[in-house]
């Protein structure tokens, strides 16, 4: 007999695989079931959650769509409408990795309970080691994806500029952003930092109001 699963995590990334490991040493009693491959057709009525690696992303989210199953995920770059459509509408909802940094989740819970006040703007900025310039979009992501939990407001306007790398070696993308409410941000990730072994690099944001 097949028992559904209640949680499903979605990916054939390590990441996926780490984070179904936590929630089975959690002493989940419900069922864990990891979904490796977009193929695989168990989808079942239970939560996923999306951890797969950013290619991987829309076709796992696409198939909970087909399925009316709803899910978390971790950004997806360039979304198709429909994607885009059922993050607008909460169908799909979108989580910056950001959350996960206990700092970053306190801002967010203070922001939300009013804290700041009436904001009036963001800037935020992670820098990487020059080995892993690879990260920059996804890193990218990960700050507009928190700005727009922080500010929970719509986009009104967004540029985006790539930095061309001069002969240091600095390389970079930039986004300035205009939410409804006025709230302005301005956010960047930028590849400064020496040859390291972890991605992590440094995160700085400031939000004033």
């Amino acid at each position: 007999m097949t028992v559904e699963p209640k949680l499903t995590i979605a990916g054939n990334s390590d990441l996926a695989v780490e984070v179904s490991r936590h929630a089975l040493s959690a002493g989940m009693a419900d069922p864990v079931y990891l979904w490796r491959d977009p193929a695989d057709p168990v989808v079942g009525r239970s939560p996923v959650v999306i951890v797969a690696d950013p290619d991987e992303r829309a076709g796992f989210a696409r198939l909970c769509l087909e399925a009316d199953v709803r899910a978390v995920t971790l950004p997806i770059p360039s979304p198709d409408d429909d994607l885009r459509t059922a993050i607008e509408t909460g169908h799909l909802k979108q989580v910056s990795r950001l959350l996960g940094l206990p700092v970053m989740a306190r801002l967010y819970e203070d922001c939300l309970a009013g804290v700041a006040g009436r904001r009036y703007g963001v800037f935020a900025a992670h820098r990487l080691p020059r080995n892993h310039a690879a990260l920059v979009e996804e890193s990218l992501a990960d700050l507009v994806c928190y700005a727009t939990l922080l500010i929970d407001s719509p986009f009104v306007s967004l540029r985006e500029i790539d930095a061309t790398p001069p002969e240091n070696g600095f390389a970079g993308r930039f986004v300035i952003a205009r939410f409804a409410d006025d709230t302005i941000a301005t956010l960047e990730v930028s590849v400064v930092l020496p040859d390291a072994p972890e991605p992590h690099g440094e995160v700085l944001f400031e939000l004033t109001g």
